[in-house]
């Protein structure tokens, strides 16, 4: 009697531990239909998005090498010509009658740097600098056919061994350079402010 109720239990575990593990699997394949929801985020997750990076901006620089200088309010109006640095001599090219372009500064441009411009202390030249007074306007022509206009804000004075005129990154701006004192020991520099670009 024992051993028939000791098989009818054991058989009723078989059943129920297979009822059980059909009823798990039947379970398991139903989860995604009951749960949509839960679907949709293992979808979302198994998706790799594609984020652009940023496009580059360009700036669109105008510039060029100063060719001609025109002071109206000093009836300067004069070809700017090449300025370089000879190293042999240690001094700059220069001409009693012209006005030159240091090749080492900017070139005129409407984006940054400093552009200079010198020339000697002499009627003909760069002496009736001292005579401007802030306002006047400087127009620059470059070998691009581009005219840039300035305006006079100020001057200051400086050693000849002082080269940081070369290390301005600035807002863009024109200098014009010559020398005062009794025996024109200074370096005078006159400085203007950018104020527009025009093709010619």
């Amino acid at each position: 009697m024992q051993s028939k109720i000791a098989k009818k239990l054991k058989f009723s575990s078989s059943v129920t531990i297979l009822y059980g593990v059909t009823l798990l699997l039947l379970w398991q394949s139903l989860v995604p239909v009951i749960s949509p929801n839960n679907s949709k985020v293992q979808a979302q997750a198994s998706i790799i998005t594609y984020v652009q990076p940023p496009k580059p901006v360009v700036i669109n620089i105008l510039s060029g090498i100063p060719v001609h200088i025109n002071i109206p309010e000093l009836r300067i109006d004069k070809p700017v010509l090449p300025g370089v640095y000879d190293s042999t001599t240690n001094s700059w090219v220069v001409s009693d009658s012209g006005v030159h372009f240091a090749e080492p500064s900017s070139p005129a441009n409407d984006h940054a740097g400093n552009t200079l411009i010198y020339g000697h202390n002499n009627k003909w030249t760069f002496g009736p600098l001292m005579h401007l007074t802030p306002g006047d306007i400087v127009e620059v022509t470059t070998d691009n056919n581009l005219k840039f206009t300035y305006v006079y804000k100020n001057v200051i004075n400086f050693e000849p061994t002082d080269t940081s005129i070369f290390d301005y990154k600035g807002l863009p701006k024109l200098s014009l350079q010559t020398c005062t004192g009794w025996l024109n020991q200074i370096r005078s520099l006159y400085q203007f402010d950018f104020v527009k670009v025009e093709k010619i």
